[in-house]
């Protein structure tokens, strides 16, 4: 059996779950969370539901969030912001 405390384990019950970033929409939060999967890092979305426009109509807005470990944040936020450089096209070209 699995020690709950232990770094392997998946489900990683002693870590808290905090956010890593809040996304503008629901696209942006799942490129973000594939970013972080792609290098080893669990992440989730959570409140990307907007009642179907509605919410915007009426100034208010549940941005999605990116949800991820305690120990992986720091990690997690330097990969969001390297990924975000790469869609805003400002990563130095190798010349």
């Amino acid at each position: 059996m699995t020690d709950p405390t232990s770094e392997n384990d998946p489900h990683r019950l002693d870590q808290k779950i905090v956010e890593a970033y809040r996304a503008t929409d629901a696209s942006e939060a799942q490129l973000i969370i594939n970013a972080l999967e792609e290098q080893g890092i669990r992440a989730h979305m959570a409140g990307s539901n907007s009642a179907g426009g509605y919410a915007e109509v009426v100034g208010w807005h549940a941005s999605p969030q990116v949800l991820v470990f305690e120990d992986d944040l720091e990690a997690a936020r330097r990969i969001i912001a390297e990924a975000s450089l790469d869609v805003d096209g400002d990563v130095p070209t190798d010349e």
